[in-house]
């Protein structure tokens, strides 16, 4: 998920992940049907505080890849199932021992 949200979303290096949280991505479907997951507020940027910047944006997507196995938003849906309920963080520790079965996969 890591590589994905660098890749997709071109997240400032490090900056700011510590504070993404489960509802930090929307998963939304377009009008052909296809999912794809976007950003659900706008981050602050660092070099352009006090300005309106975001309005000359685009909005930053990612599309599900239909049949592929390395489609971005399949392991979006399978890594959301396989947080802990009771933590709101989007990136957690891995539980030392897990099953493939196992429907928590983090502490």
């Amino acid at each position: 998920m890591f590589f994905d949200l660098l890749l997709h979303f071109a997240r400032r290096g490090q900056e700011g992940l510590r504070e993404l949280t489960r509802e930090s991505l929307d998963i939304k479907t377009d009008s052909s049907g296809k999912k794809y997951a976007t950003m659900a507020y706008n981050e602050n940027e660092k070099n352009h505080t006090g300005q309106n910047f975001k309005e000359q944006e685009t909005e930053k997507l990612m599309y599900e890849l239909n049949g592929d196995i390395n489609c971005p938003i399949t392991s979006l849906e399978k890594y959301l199932n396989k947080l802990h309920p009771k933590c709101n963080s989007f990136f957690q520790r891995p539980k030392t021992n897990f099953s493939e079965d196992s429907s928590i996969w983090y502490d």
